[in-house]
Formats: structure tokens, C-alpha cells, sequence
């Protein structure tokens, strides 16, 4: 009875069991599935090399022309959310933009747009036949929309897919422009000064004009646009946005061809008048780019030389740019000029390259041309011949003068330039030489990296190295990797000795790394002992990396001369150097090196001192902002002063303290409290009222030409009720502190 009992209780719990996992699937499954075939799609794509090789063995071959669709053709949108779509003539507006076509005199002009924010996605419906189908390069026209700092950034799908690994990020890039005030005695842009001497930095803004973008790799390991399968059919191609609004006036699909070689550029060049004579140069002031890619792209000061110009031994001169911030693929400079003859010339460079030991750091040249000869419709510069990727600017502690080559014997590069037309020079960021030998260093990487992870899980963290794990019974194919790898690297290690011409720190690390992984591969014994190694080898690899990726050049000035033009000198003479340190040792005994500058201000009502316990680089940021800033508006001058921690309450208690007091921590707040160097604030009327704001509530704000979200500011009285209230009316109170009561006093 009692197995009965038990056979049909059972028998009810599988049926109820059946039924329920049965009624599991909602109707929400479906979007879950896809949404999970979509992250696994984009997370499992090809590289861009695999990619284009799987189109080719499907018989894919050059497009067959340009192809172009305006804003409003064609288009799909969908919002953050992905539930609706938006109506795309509503997005599509009409938008004021700087053209820079020819950059003597740009103009503005209203043209028509595909408004986009900062989220969401936009996508174009295609149709191609058999004849049109193929691989091709994607160009897009766009102006940016004003937002933060940040470069705007897409990810592109082709019939709702991620195509390749390369193409989940694009970056186009902002125009940005310092707001130069101050010209010198050739009517050249150059900096303010304060009242010490010392150059200012001037402010910059971002500026509404008009850009071309090819598809290319953010990371730079490709130079060459991307070529993007199409087949015959109807297609969808989107945008997907990851960061910034954008204003987007048209899409351009066009065949790739291949770049043209300096030789065809010669021939080109040989019927043409060469007019140019040997005195004939222009000079360009690194330190002052007419438009730069990003805010990190500044101009700084450098003391190392006396030859940089402009320097003073009394005070800091703004005279050079790259020091710093000017080193990631894809940032630019540009600058402006016009040539006095016809004919054939040379970029020269006065430059300083120590960053990287051992090894060199590229630019990649583009130009434009108010006559169209060079670059885009629209002005933005393009290259103008393949070596025009490879410029190389090799390790040096001095300054080097030299004409922008590649890096071979005689591998000048040249350009031709004609009278009263204006260029444009964009000296941009790339990894040139190095390119293919970091993309496969960091594919290797990424395998070792995965080989190590496969043997943490049969070793644990704390692998005992007198034990047989038999690795090579156990995972035969990731201790063969493990070799691959360490081949790998040590090919790339004579590649690199090879196009470096030196042999440095940076190729005994490739060594090193690669002498270990085929020691682990040859001897299974040796792989548990040295795992430790590997993982720290890991980390090694990977700094190695970043640090080859971070292409620092320091520039003087860039000269547009003749190729018979005798260079200018590098470095100094005895006396040069003997004299600009004589002086600059004299100016230690009077110039103040704690003071960060007066701002002297026209009509400044006050003057006040103020002592920053920060870094100097910290310092700076704070004498920008009231230089540029707070100076300006108030009227009011500010000596800045850069003092030790600690050296506040000595100089309060000799009556010797500043008027502000920048960078006091908060433990310090008790000693000076006990001493009476704080101000009651218990005779304030209103000093115990609770004012606080929230700024948590974020709405998605659909009124503006944008939908965008945005944050509701509240005013919280004591009773606990919120008052909506105007960004621009938030500010402290002006007798809020932190109650601090010490023998029966408030502070």
C-alpha cells in the first residue's frame, strides 16, 4: 500500500512538473532569444583580416561605383529604447555649419541634416542588384553637435549584425579651435601674458564644421578604409550610437582603391612649373594649430633647448606641443599656409623624440587645398599618397631637425604646392611601421592570456610544482599554443630589431616573454614552476603595448621648404647654451618659482593671494581657471601661490595667511577650530536651516530638436518638500558650513 502511495505521488509530481516547465516560454522569449543571438554575434565576430578574406572566397570583388544617399533617404530610426520608431523627417533639420574648404576665409552656411543624440540607432535600407554588389568602402559626411569633450563614436551593423570585431567602434572626430587674442610682429597668432611674463594658454571651443570620415580602424592597425560586403538584395546598414550626438548630412558607399605611391605623384608632378628657390620656406608654429581633434591636443611649455623659440630665461614661454596628451591614434593638429612659388617642397620638423627608447613614433600626413587638389569637397585633409602613413620621427635625448621621411635613405617626402592657394597640414597620430607588428603582438596576447586561464583551471592559483598534471595529455592544444606564441613573438622581435635598426629594452621584453613560452612548451615540468612568471609576463606584454601605442613626439615648428634648403640647426652652440643657462641661473635668485602668476587684469577692482597645497599640474589647471575664467568676469587679479602642506596654520598664527586657502584636509579643520581661526557661524541668522538639492530624478526630454535626457534639480526645505529650481539659480548659501561645536561654541 505504502509503495503505492509513493508510486502515485510520483507520478503527480512529473505531471506537474511537465505541465509546468511547459507553461515556462512568455512571450517575452522570443525578444530574449534574439537579443541573446545579438550580444553572441557581437561578441563572437571575425577580425577585419578573416572577414574580408571569407568575402573574397565568396566571390565578392570591387564595387562597381560611388554610391551616395542624402539625409533623408531610405532611413529607419529607432530610439534608446528600441520599442518605437521616430519619424525621420522630424529629425531631418536644417543646420548652421563652418566650411572649411578654404580656410583663409571660411564661411557659414545652412544645410540640411539627420539630427542624431547620443543614444538609440539610425538605419538605411539598400537595394542592390547583381551589377552593384560588392565590397565597399562607407564615407560619411557629418557636422558635431555641441556636447562634452568627447569624440563621436558608432558602432556599425550591416542587416543588424556587427560585420567584424574592428567595426563595434568608429571614432569621428570634433573640430576644436583655441581663441587666439594676441598676434606678433608678423600678425601670427601668439599668447597673452600675465603680469610676471608668462604666457597663457588660451581658452578653446568646439566649432560646428562640416567633416568627412572613412571608416578606417580606431586602434590604427589598419590604414586603408575597411571594405564592407554587400550582397545583391535588399540591405540594412546602421549606426548604432555609443557616444555624442551628431549631425549626419549623407552616407557614401565607393570602391576602395589603392593608395597612389610617391612615384606616381612624381610623374604626376614632372610636367608642372618648379618655380621653387632655396631661400624659399614658410615656417609653422607647432605651438599654435589652427584646429586641433580634442582638448588633449595642447601647447606647452619645454626649457630643454635655448634654439626652441620662443624661450626666456625670466619667464615660461608657450613654445612647443606633443609633450603631453598628443600621442593616441587618430588625434590631430592642423595648420594653415600659403607658398610664395610654385613647385616642389619638403615638410621639415624640428622635433625631440624620447618617449619611446629604442624605438620611433609616426604621424601620418594629410593635407587639403582651397584649389580641391588635396583632401576632401568639404576641406577636411586626406593622405595623399601611401607613404604619406610612415612618417617616422626616431629616438633621440636631443633635438633633432629633419625632413619628413619614412625612415629609409633618400625616403624624403615631397609635395607640390602652387602660389596663392591655401593648405591645409593635419599632422595626425598613427602607429605607421609598427602597425601589422602590434596587431599581431596583441592577437598573440590575447591567446596567451587565454592559454594561461586554461591551465589555471586545472592548477589553481597555487600550482604545486612537484606534481604531474600531465599538461600535454590533458590540453594538448593550449600547450602547443603556448609554443606558436612564443614563436610568434620572437619573429616579431627580429621584425621589430629589423625596422627599428636598434636593439633595445623593448625587444629583450618580446625576447624574454618568448624565451618563457617555449620553455614551458619544450618541458611540461617547467610549466607549473613558472606560471606565476607567465601571469606577471602577462602584464609585461601588455604594458609593452600601450606604451608602443603611445606615439609622443615634442614639435618646435614645422617649415615648408625647399628641398635645397639647407636644414636649420637642432641644438644649440656652447655659447647659446652658455648664455641662456648664465641668464636663467640669474633669474632663480628674483623669479619666484612658488608663484604661479599675477593675473593683472585691465581695471581690476582687488587683488587677492591664494595658496594651493596641490602638484603643479594641479596648480596649472586652477591658474587656467582663474585666469581664463574668474579673473576675467570679476576683475579681480589673483597672485597664486604653490606652498607644502602644513604650512597654513604657522603662517595664520603669524598673521601671515593668504586670503584662500586651497587643498586643507579635513583632519586639520579640529586644530584650527581650537585655536580660534574659524568663524562662528551660530550668530548667522538661518545658519541651522537644512538646504540640500537632489539630482537623481533623470527624465528623457523629447521638446528639443534632440531627445535627450536630463536631470530635474529640487531645493529640499527643512519640512522635507522639494521646490523645482532653474541649474543656473544653484549655488551654496553664502554662510553654509559644517557646524563644528567645541566647547560650547559653534563653528
Amino acid at each position: 500500500m505504502k509503495t503505492r502511495f509513493t508510486k502515485v505521488v510520483a507520478l503527480f509530481l512529473a505531471v506537474f512538473l511537465l505541465f509546468g516547465a511547459v507553461c515556462i516560454p512568455a512571450s517575452a522569449a522570443s525578444k530574449t532569444e534574439d537579443s541573446y543571438q545579438d550580444i553572441l554575434a557581437s561578441l563572437t565576430a571575425d577580425p577585419y583580416t578573416d572577414y574580408l578574406v571569407g568575402a573574397k572566397n565568396d566571390g565578392a570583388t570591387k564595387g562597381a561605383q560611388e554610391i551616395k544617399y542624402d539625409v533623408d533617404e531610405l532611413i529607419s530610426l529607432i530610439d534608446p529604447a528600441a520599442t518605437t520608431n521616430w519619424d525621420a523627417e522630424k529629425h531631418v533639420k536644417e543646420q548652421s555649419v563652418l566650411d572649411l574648404s578654404d580656410p583663409a576665409n571660411p564661411t557659414q552656411s545652412t544645410q540640411k541634416f539627420l539630427v542624431l543624440p547620443d543614444s538609440g540607432q539610425v538605419t538605411w535600407k539598400l537595394n542592390f542588384t547583381e551589377e552593384q554588389a560588392g565590397l565597399y568602402g562607407i564615407r560619411i559626411e557629418y557636422a558635431p553637435i555641441d556636447g562634452s569633450t568627447a569624440s563621436v563614436e558608432r558602432k556599425l551593423l550591416i542587416d543588424g549584425v556587427v560585420p567584424f570585431d574592428e567595426a563595434r567602434a568608429f571614432s569621428l572626430t570634433k573640430v576644436w579651435q583655441y581663441a587666439y587674442t594676441a598676434k606678433d610682429e608678423e600678425h601670427k597668432n601668439t599668447f597673452e601674458v600675465d603680469a610676471g611674463g608668462n604666457d597663457l594658454r588660451p581658452g578653446i571651443a568646439s566649432v560646428p564644421a562640416l567633416r568627412t570620415y572613412e571608416c578606417t580602424d580606431i586602434d590604427g592597425f589598419y590604414n586603408e578604409p575597411f571594405q564592407f560586403h554587400f550582397k545583391a538584395g535588399t540591405r540594412s546598414l546602421s549606426l548604432v550610437a555609443s557616444k555624442e550626438p551628431v549631425s549626419i548630412k549623407s552616407i557614401t558607399l565607393f570602391p576602395v582603391e589603392e593608395s597612389k605611391t610617391l612615384a606616381d605623384c612624381k610623374a604626376e608632378w614632372a610636367t608642372l612649373p618648379n618655380n621653387v628657390g632655396a631661400e624659399s620656406s614658410v615656417t609653422l608654429r607647432a605651438e599654435t594649430p589652427a584646429y586641433v581633434s580634442d582638448k588633449a591636443v595642447y601647447p606647452s611649455n619645454d626649457r630643454s633647448s635655448a634654439l626652441t623659440s620662443p624661450i626666456e630665461a625670466f619667464s615660461q614661454k608657450i613654445n612647443v606641443i606633443g609633450a603631453s596628451g598628443y600621442n593616441t591614434t587618430g588625434q590631430w593638429a592642423s595648420y594653415t599656409f600659403t607658398v610664395e612659388e610654385d613647385g616642389l617642397y619638403n615638410i621639415v620638423a624640428r622635433f625631440k623624440q624620447s618617449a619611446l627608447e629604442g624605438m620611433f613614433a609616426s604621424r601620418v600626413i594629410k593635407l587639403a587645398s582651397s584649389d580641391g587638389a588635396y583632401g576632401f569637397a568639404d576641406g577636411t585633409p586626406s593622405v595623399p599618397y601611401e607613404e604619406c602613413y610612415f612618417a617616422r620621427f626616431d629616438y633621440s635625448d636631443d633635438w633633432c631637425t629633419e625632413a619628413l621621411n619614412t625612415g629609409e635613405e633618400g625616403s624624403e617626402l615631397v609635395f607640390y604646392f602652387k602660389k596663392g592657394v591655401t593648405y591645409t597640414l593635419q599632422m595626425e597620430v598613427g602607429l605607421g611601421r609598427l602597425a601589422d607588428l602590434l596587431n599581431t603582438i596583441e592577437s598573440s596576447l590575447t591567446k596567451i592570456n587565454n592559454s594561461y586561464l586554461e591551465i589555471l583551471k586545472l592548477t589553481g592559483a597555487d600550482p604545486d610544482e612537484y606534481r604531474d598534471y600531465g599538461f600535454r595529455r590533458v590540453m594538448p592544444l593550449t600547450i602547443e599554443e603556448l609554443g606558436n606564441q612564443g614563436k610568434i613573438l620572437n619573429e616579431q622581435a627580429v621584425l621589430l630589431r629589423e625596422i627599428c635598426g636598434t636593439s633595445g629594452s623593448n625587444i629583450a621584453t618580446l625576447e624574454n616573454i618568448s624565451r618563457l613560452l617555449l620553455r614551458m612548451y619544450e618541458d611540461e615540468d617547467e610549466i607549473a614552476s613558472n606560471l606565476s612568471n607567465l601571469k606577471s609576463y602577462i602584464g609585461t606584454l601588455g604594458t609593452w603595448i600601450n606604451t608602443a601605442k603611445s606615439q609622443s613626439i615634442t614639435v618646435d615648428y614645422y617649415q615648408i621648404a625647399s628641398p635645397n634648403t639647407e636644414l636649420p640647426k637642432s641644438n644649440a652652440n656652447f655659447f647659446q647654451s652658455f648664455w641662456f643657462e648664465m641668464r636663467s641661473f640669474v633669474a632663480s635668485f628674483f623669479v619666484d618659482y612658488d608663484s604661479m602668476g599675477v593675473s593683472a587684469e585691465d581695471g581690476a577692482a582687488a587683488s587677492i593671494s591664494v595658496w594651493l597645497a596641490y602638484g603643479r599640474d594641479q596648480s596649472q589647471i586652477w591658474k587656467n581657471l582663474i585666469t581664463n575664467k574668474f579673473s576675467n568676469e570679476e576683475k579681480i587679479a589673483v597672485d597664486l601661490k604653490l606652498v607644502a602642506v602644513g604650512t597654513l596654520l604657522p603662517s595664520v598664527l603669524a598673521k601671515q595667511g593668504p586670503d584662500s586657502y586651497i587643498g586643507l584636509d579635513a583632519a586639520s579643520v579640529i586644530n584650527y577650530a581650537i585655536r580660534g581661526a574659524v568663524v562662528e557661524i551660530q550668530d548667522y541668522e538661518g545658519f541651522d536651516q537644512v538646504v540640500g538639492y537632489n539630482h537623481t530624478e533623470q527624465r528623457l526630454d523629447t521638446s528639443g530638436e534632440i531627445p535627450t535626457w536630463v536631470t530635474d534639480y529640487y531645493m529640499v526645505d527643512e519640512a522635507g518638500n522639494k521646490t523645482l529650481v532653474d541649474m543656473k539659480d544653484i549655488k551654496f548659501n553664502d554662510a553654509t558650513m559644517v557646524p563644528i561645536t567645541l566647547y560650547e561654541k559653534t563653528y
